[in-house]
């Protein structure tokens, strides 16, 4: 999991909790819980420099309960990045309403890419970039069933994709500018 407490690079602060404090001022379903009953998931407490802080409780995806979660800056300075079990969430601190479900599901991993004000989602065949506007691209399919990122750098990803039929983990490497990519494997299209 990301740090508790860390002072982010926009003018917020958060942190992972592990139950809800008792009477919270302001609780948050995410996605929005129409049925005003409980559900699972992430809680995470944000507290906005100017604004009232708030409790987001961020729906778990359908992966089981030693999968991912996390909280990453960005993308760009006034968004965080939720990675709850498989669902992959940006949300405005500041505008708890202003949130966005990632398009990678299940989400297996996530990473930031600062000097880009990038967040990197992915999952068993495809990444997602996100900045600041939204989704930025999402790659062509580059593995048959698993994808693990190697490294990131200023201009490209490099990574493993599994290669079903040869039962094997081949190299790939990820365009940052336009989601292009070279290697990789997959079924034919």
């Amino acid at each position: 999991m990301t740090q508790n407490g860390k002072k982010s690079s926009g003018d917020f602060r958060y942190e992972i909790l592990s139950e809800l404090p008792g009477m919270p001022k302001k609780v948050v379903f995410i996605p929005e819980n129409k049925l005003g009953v409980g559900q699972d998931g992430l809680i995470v407490k944000i507290c906005p420099s100017n604004e009232t802080p708030w409790i987001g409780i961020f729906a778990f995806g359908d992966l089981s309960s030693s999968a991912e979660c996390s909280v990453l800056e960005g993308p760009g300075p006034n968004f965080l990045s939720i990675v709850a079990q498989g669902e992959g969430y940006i949300v405005s601190p500041c505008n708890p309403r202003l949130v966005t479900r990632v398009k990678v599901y299940p989400v297996f991993g996530a990473v930031e890419v600062p000097l880009r004000g990038l967040v990197l989602f992915y999952d068993y065949t495809n990444i997602a970039a996100y900045n600041e506007s939204g989704l930025l691209w999402l790659t062509k399919r580059i593995s048959w069933d698993g994808i693990e990122i190697t490294s990131v750098s200023e201009n490209e990803i490099v990574g493993k994709s599994w290669d079903s039929p040869n039962d094997r983990n081949v190299e790939f490497n990820v365009n940052l500018a336009d989601g292009s990519h070279r290697g990789g494997a997959s079924p034919p299209e």
